[in-house]
């Protein structure tokens, strides 16, 4: 207990930064002593880390991360791009790389580890080997697997699509164009995930007109102050489901004039149940099944005019399951 209580209040009290090459002059006092070294290393090496003059340290460390033999960076891009298609990492959480938290699969981790190096880290790879993977392919409605751990991956966890990726439906599904904050930088109706990098001040970001109100949906602000992609969350809360139930913007995007109902209420080559197919398919890309198509007609008949019909029917359809979870 004495040495727990000895490592948990240790301290750095100094660090300077490596200059040409030779040293860095780094202190640590705590109750059991003080050290201090004046010989910088790269995490892993036993060797003093060797600097030319001139030459930009930002090179040699992110030459020491892309080194075949650094057992630290392909793993936790690995573990990362996992975590994001399946809910949670092989080592989760997933920041927490630990002797002391093992992965739940080491064999396919040291696998996928290793044919992301031999792939020279080509990020496009591990995102296609997992997404054309049987576990990711899984079934979400696998009754058989509802009780099982979700680290066996049994059946596919149902998550919701992140504030960006609904932004993104939602105009295609109404076809509307997204403008953002001029400070942003981004063109009018340039993809919302794009915006996923933007640095944005917390403290203006609730003055900013939003259309979606991306933290409604877990929208990460990128502080400068946290480097993480903890703050974003994929849990489904009742504001989010009133925001595309009742919110103003939301009903804009779905009556304008220029919108996509709009457009296929006016088109006279279609009959109305090709109207009511166009409609799934831009807000689910799918065709309604018999009893949809028979209930979405009954509707039709029963509204003021098709282009209300269908308005109501669009809006319906956002603010389905199927719209919002990826399943």
């Amino acid at each position: 207990q004495a040495k727990l209580a000895a490592i948990g209040a240790l301290r750095i009290s100094e660090v300077a930064p490596l200059v040409s090459g030779i040293t860095a002059s780094v202190s640590v006092k705590s109750p059991l002593g003080t050290q201090e070294s004046r010989v910088a290393r790269l995490l892993g090496d036993s060797a003093a880390a060797q600097l030319a003059p001139g030459q930009d340290r930002r090179k040699l460390v992110i030459d020491w991360l892309r080194r075949p033999d650094n057992p630290y960076f392909a793993k936790a891009i690995v573990n990362r791009v996992w975590a994001h298609y399946l809910g949670h990492g092989l080592i989760d959480p997933q920041d927490n790389l630990s002797p002391l938290n093992p992965p739940s699969h080491a064999k396919l981790l040291d696998e996928l580890c290793q044919g992301f190096i031999k792939n020279r880290y080509d990020l496009r790879w591990l995102h296609r080997i997992i997404l054309q993977s049987r576990t990711y392919q899984q079934n979400s409605l696998n009754i058989a697997a509802q009780r099982a751990d979700p680290r066996v991956y049994a059946r596919f966890e149902v998550r919701r699509l992140s504030g960006e990726i609904i932004l993104d439906s939602l105009n295609e599904a109404t076809g509307a164009k997204e403008k953002f904050p001029a400070t942003w930088m981004f063109r009018e109706g340039e993809r919302a995930v794009l915006t996923a990098g933007v640095m944005v001040d917390v403290y203006n970001f609730y003055t900013i007109k939003d259309p979606v109100r991306y933290l409604v949906f877990g929208r990460q602000v990128r502080r400068t102050s946290v480097q993480c992609d903890c703050e974003q969350g994929s849990d489904v809360a009742l504001p989010q489901l009133l925001f595309l139930a009742n919110h103003e913007e939301v009903q804009k995007k779905i009556a304008a004039d220029t919108g996509r109902v709009a457009t296929i209420a006016k088109d006279a080559k279609l009959d109305t149940e090709q109207k009511l197919e166009m409609v799934f398919l831009y807000a689910l890309g799918r065709l309604p099944n018999t009893e949809e198509r028979n209930s979405g007609i009954e509707h039709l008949k029963t509204s003021p005019n098709p282009r209300v019909g269908l308005e109501e029917v669009l809006w319906g359809l956002l603010n389905t399951r199927e719209f919002q979870l990826n399943y």
